[in-house]
């Protein structure tokens, strides 16, 4: 995430898409699939880290 609010979209893809690989998450888990929408948006040039999504994410720590 560190690399995407730095504005290196493709390195933060690439992250992300090497935790999926490697099979960090559960098969179906709600996690995984928000990284792969991540990753999808990342490599359309999109920074997927709205506020809306910040505020999502922190609110799932909770």
């Amino acid at each position: 995430m560190a690399r995407a609010l730095t504005a290196d979209l493709a390195g933060a893809a690439e992250d992300f898409q090497a935790a999926i690989n490697q099979n960090v998450f559960a098969k179906e888990s709600e996690a995984k699939q928000c990284r792969i929408r991540w990753v999808e948006a990342l490599k359309n040039g999109v920074n997927p880290f709205t506020a809306e999504e910040m505020a999502a994410l922190q609110a799932a720590e909770g």
